[in-house]
């Protein structure tokens, strides 16, 4: 005979084998992001946003190509992370911080940037604005999702092995917008649901202050609660009705075979 305990255990365990099916089919690319320096130029050439890595051992892809041709290694050239000019090499602001080139966003003269952090589902800023290097505003998960913030109701990434709170961010064609949308809730347990709540919002990318906020689906999570409620009752009512009616037959059964 199991115990209470041991039926409980069984249980978190075939819904967590259920979850490891459900992202299976992405495991084949997961792994960590090795902390890679990067360069990137301005469209119009003039600029340069260095990411300088502070790991030096692990550092992949040092190197920087410049428009006529010369390769140099972005350690030799870039004593820190920030902005550069192109024809100089002279800094135009510098940073003590590093980020990955896919966790920033930009305007095209890299005066204003904008950093993502992919596990702040775990604590701390989700989006930071800089001005010039200098940090002028920050946003947490408690602020940009108004609702269902748990890990389990997340998407969740094995690459950099993480719950993903963002679905999309992305600056405007006149470069002075930021648009960011939140990940779209859900649950996998024997399947996904879909919970429908998901927030959109556009910043202004200089002084990072919102302009707008929208939600979506925020009725969906209460239909799924009614529904469990409405079949909750209906169970409990019709499990009342056959205990009753098992009783009476019982009683009656009793009534009529009197044991001696």
């Amino acid at each position: 005979m199991r115990t209470t305990g041991q039926v409980r255990l069984s249980a978190w365990l075939v819904i967590l084998a259920f979850q490891f099916l459900a992202v299976l089919p992405t495991a084949a690319v997961a792994g960590i992001s090795a902390p890679n320096s990067s360069a990137t130029f301005s469209k119009d050439g003039r600029h340069i946003l260095v990411m300088r890595s502070p790991d030096a051992v692990n550092d992949n892809r040092p190197d920087i190509t410049f428009p006529d041709g010369r390769v140099a290694h972005i350690r030799d050239c870039f004593p820190k992370s920030g902005a550069y000019d192109a024809s100089t090499l002279e800094p135009e602001w510098e940073v003590d911080w590093f980020s990955l080139n896919w966790d920033l966003l930009w305007s095209e003269d890299f005066r204003h940037v904008v950093r993502i952090n992919r596990l702040a589902i775990r604590g701390g800023w989700a989006i930071a604005f800089y001005d010039r290097g200098k940090l002028i505003r920050t946003y947490d998960c408690m602020t940009l999702l108004s609702g269902l913030r748990h890990p389990l109701l997340l998407p969740f990434e094995t690459w950099d092995w993480h719950s993903r709170w963002y679905e999309h961010l992305s600056v405007s064609s006149s470069g002075d917008r930021l648009a960011v949308s939140t990940a779209r809730r859900q649950i996998v347990v024997v399947g996904k649901f879909d919970l429908g709540l998901q927030e959109f919002y556009e910043f202004d990318l200089a002084s990072g202050a919102m302009i707008s906020k929208r939600i979506t689906g925020a009725w969906v999570p209460w239909v799924y609660l009614a529904g469990i409620l409405v079949v909750s009752l209906g169970l409990y009512v019709a499990i009342s009705r056959i205990v009753q009616r098992l009783m009476r037959l019982r009683h009656r059964n009793g009534r009529e075979f009197p044991v001696p």
